[in-house]
Formats: structure tokens, C-alpha cells, sequence
């Protein structure tokens, strides 16, 4: 979740999911592979970490992760 509640979740796909904390349905995060976890880190927690199969990858984000 990041610090507005939205909560990024891991499909069977190629795509993280974005969704408000209504559930509304905000977008995707287009990826190479299908991810397998991602979290918020990084020094002001503005880095989001996704792993996919063997790779990891770091996506700076605009929004802080939540608590």
C-alpha cells in the first residue's frame, strides 16, 4: 500500500494493479514478466521494489509507501 491506501497487487500477468482504497480500479504498471511481491523501500520509501521470477526490479515512484 502506498501512503494514500491505494493497494498494488500481483496479478497472473505482466502488470501491477493499482486500486483506490474503494476499490476503484486507478491502473496498471506495465512489466516484463509477471511479478511475484512488491513493496515500498528505499531511502524515503519512494522505491518500488517488484521481484519476477529470478529479476528484481526498482521503480521510483511519485508516491511515498505507506506505514
Amino acid at each position: 500500500m502506498d501512503e494514500h491506501g491505494n493497494l498494488y497487487m500481483t496479478p497472473k500477468a505482466a502488470v501491477i494493479r493499482v486500486f483506490s482504497p474503494d476499490g476503484k480500479a486507478l491502473g496498471e504498471i506495465p512489466l516484463p514478466l509477471p511479478a511475484t511481491n512488491v513493496t515500498f523501500g528505499g531511502r524515503d520509501r519512494r522505491t518500488l521494489f517488484i521481484t519476477a521470477r529470478d529479476k528484481i526490479f526498482t521503480l521510483p515512484m511519485k508516491v511515498r509507501g505507506g506505514q
